[in-house]
């Protein structure tokens, strides 16, 4: 019963991803919401907070910023409780844009200037480039310049670093 349930639940978070990646969001959130179900049942976390992640993600872009934040700080909650670094840094992250998205830049700095030291911990080096980027924009649209440069130059030197062309390009 129990690999038989994980195997479903996983597919059904498959499922899910493949259609939110070809914007058929209810069908969608339909076999999301029966996979997080699942990883309720089984007690799985990790998965769980994927799932939330997941879901907050499609809200997210259908533009209904509040249940995209309930499930992201659900997810949030789980991550924290974990103590999942990964799971932390990527979900301050999506936060972090939902907020930009919303125009609420000091709140999207806020969760960003979070997600930075767990990059650094994890020595994450795309990631933490990901992070400085954001930044770098977050603070151009607040009107910070210096900061906005640091941050910038920060991230162009990281893909450089890494020999990255292509994000250095969009740097």
């Amino acid at each position: 019963q129990g690999r038989w349930a994980f195997g479903e639940a996983l597919a059904q978070e498959r499922l899910g991803i493949v259609y939110a990646s070809h914007s058929e969001y209810v069908p969608a959130q339909r076999v999301l919401f029966a996979a997080l179900g699942r990883w309720r049942r089984l007690g799985n976390q990790k998965h769980v907070h994927n799932t939330l992640y997941l879901i907050a993600g499609i809200y997210n872009d259908l533009g209904d910023y509040p249940k995209a934040e309930h499930y992201y700080q659900q997810a949030l909650h789980l991550a924290r409780r974990a103590a999942d670094t990964t799971a932390l840094a990527t979900t301050y992250i999506a936060l972090g844009a939902l907020k930009e998205r919303q125009q609420q830049l000091a709140a999207a700095a806020k969760l960003l200037l979070q997600a930075r030291p767990l990059a650094e911990r994890m020595r994450n080096r795309y990631l933490l480039g990901f992070v400085l980027n954001n930044l770098g924009d977050v603070y151009n649209k607040l009107h910070q310049p210096q900061p906005a440069l640091q941050y910038l130059f920060q991230a162009l030197a990281i893909k450089q670093a890494e020999g990255n062309k292509g994000e250095v390009a969009l740097t």
